[in-house]
């Protein structure tokens, strides 16, 4: 089993060169996708953001990794990276990376500047040690590979990394080590991941790509759950609105307005809490005749209840009922 992570290491080795760039990427109208576009984004990121990036399969999510690092073109918008930003690149492809060379000449021929000690310890950092450095490439499984990927990445010191599913083939003991590194690198952080622990763990914003767009979410995967949740629940609020009225007050048998309209009052009412919902229910407890159009042309009024009675009274309890206040006697 690989070694336990060396955190002082870490520090010691992959500090980035350049903490000082304020703008980092800003991102416009940008088209994502190859044949067809897959999304639309606008992204603005900063130092030090954190962001972790989630959404759907085929939503171009990959995609727009390869293309804001220049592998591929935009069909339409533009990006901007900011001066002295220098970007460190993972794709998850580099997992199938084959080589016969060793860990440790694969490292050093990248890096020959080095001194064996130097080049120990950085390999080392990404727990390949003692004879592990001996293997050859062929014989690393796929998430040892993407170890040492990163390991040659993060030893170019970028301030700027941008990671597509980092954690894909990795062990438990891998993917703890890189969350470790990633909690505590000093540089911006922009990932791809399905990686729930990981998105949790590391960034302070969440970026969710959907057929709609971009949308912005400020703090982890939780936060974001948190939110889908709350919206969710708002969505299947239903709003009961109930208007009430005695025979002739509020009509108007003239063309223009039929045979019953809304006071402004009225009005307000109507158009403040069908903003405010998702779905409602109109309960009219009225005296004379009924025109419903302008029921029919809120979207967001889902139906309409007719109480006509002496006295008033059956509005009044459909709406209590409806808003849970009173318990019928038969089924609803």
């Amino acid at each position: 089993a690989p070694e336990s992570y060396d955190l002082r290491t870490f520090h010691a080795d992959f500090e980035p060169y350049d903490t000082g760039v304020k703008d980092m990427l800003e991102v416009e109208n940008l088209a994502v996708g190859y044949d067809r576009v897959l999304s639309t984004v606008n992204l603005k990121v900063e130092k030090a953001d954190r962001i972790g990036i989630i959404g759907g399969n085929g939503l171009g999510k990959s995609t727009f990794l390869k293309t804001i690092v220049g592998k591929i073109p935009a069909p339409s918008g533009k990006f901007d990276i900011g001066e002295r930003v220098k970007i460190g690149y993972f794709d998850q492809q580099m997992a199938q990376y084959s080589s016969n060379k060793t860990v440790l000449d694969e490292f050093w021929d990248e890096y020959p500047t080095l001194d064996q000690t130097e080049v120990r310890s950085s390999l080392g950092a990404f727990m390949f040690t003692q004879e592990e450095v001996f293997k050859t490439v062929d014989m690393l499984s796929g998430g040892e590979r993407v170890r040492l990927a990163l390991c040659k990445i993060f030893n170019k010191r970028p301030n700027f990394l941008i990671l597509d599913e980092p954690t894909n083939h990795m062990d438990i003991a891998s993917k703890e080590a890189l969350e470790e590194m990633l909690k505590n690198y000093e540089g911006t952080l922009l990932f791809v991941s399905h990686d729930r622990y990981l998105l949790n763990k590391v960034p302070d914003k969440i970026v969710e790509i959907d057929e709609k767009g971009l949308r912005v979410y400020q703090g982890n995967y939780d936060y974001y759950c948190e939110v889908q949740e709350r919206e969710a629940a708002k969505a299947a609020e239903v709003a009961v609105i109930s208007i009430h009225r005695t025979a002739g007050e509020g009509y108007d048998r003239t063309p223009d307005k039929g045979d019953f309209y809304l006071t402004d009052i009225e009005e307000k009412m109507v158009a403040d809490v069908t903003a405010a919902f998702s779905h409602s229910v109109v309960v009219l407890n009225v005296g004379g005749m009924i025109d419903t159009e302008w029921i029919k042309k809120n979207p967001k009024i889902d139906g309409a209840l007719l109480a006509w009675q002496a006295g008033m009274e059956g509005g009044l309890a459909i709406a209590d009922i409806l808003c849970g206040d009173v318990n019928p006697s038969g089924k609803l």
